[in-house]
């Protein structure tokens, strides 16, 4: 926290982070101003991590949450969705952590229980190109995964390392191969107009589109 005093600005240390997400009770989504005015979907979104390991130059996750990936049990997280299905009615949810799949093992266990307890859900997620393979893709998609967003940010491998996204054009293109593969359908976020891009890099993410072929670009 950070304040005035006798003409001084007081800055108060950084509280520690609640280390068992667990602990904490569910989005009081109930307590939404006008809460009749929201698309019934927005009722859908789920935190079910928090924090991003990695460092790019444009997002303001690792300043946020330092880099530490938390997560909540995937136990938790179906509780969650069991509670939104029945309070609202939803069958279509968006996991709206950072990145979704830096820990496959514990995707991987929560597809499982959702496939287990025959949900039955449709929901989206978003990650990186360099996070995604045959496997976890594979239990993505039964589990009911019908969307991922993905930062493909430019296709300049200049620009890629300027803002320190740590991927290659080469694995965009894979990625996009295997979405298509596991018929998942995907959005690309990219950036133009990034400090220090050139005509030739803003080409080369025009380029990269008609390669790799989103689904839908943002």
């Amino acid at each position: 926290i950070a304040f005035r005093k006798d003409g001084k600005v007081i800055q108060t240390p950084p509280r520690e982070y609640i280390k068992n997400l667990d602990e904490l009770p569910y989005p009081a989504r109930d307590a939404i101003v006008e809460e009749n005015n929201y698309p019934i979907l927005e009722m859908g979104r789920i935190e079910s991590a928090r924090g991003c390991p990695f460092m790019c130059e444009y997002c303001a996750s690792s300043v946020m949450w330092a880099r530490r990936l938390r997560v909540r049990s995937p136990t938790y997280v179906i509780k969650e969705i069991k509670y939104l299905m029945q309070k609202y009615k939803l069958k279509t949810f968006y996991i709206i952590d950072d990145t979704f799949t830096v820990n496959k093992k514990r995707v991987i266990e929560l597809c499982r229980a959702i496939i287990t307890d025959k949900l039955n859900i449709d929901w989206g997620c978003e990650t990186r190109v360099d996070l995604v393979d045959d496997k976890v893709l594979s239990w993505m998609k039964r589990a009911g995964c019908n969307k991922i967003d993905v930062g493909i940010e430019t296709g300049s491998p200049r620009m890629l390392k300027i803002v320190k996204k740590g991927t290659t054009i080469e694995q965009a293109i894979a990625a996009s191969r295997l979405f298509n593969k596991h018929g998942i359908g995907w959005n690309a976020f990219l950036m133009i107009g990034y400090p220090e891009e050139t005509l030739e890099d803003m080409q080369q993410t025009i380029d990269i589109i008609k390669k790799i072929q989103p689904d839908t670009i943002i």
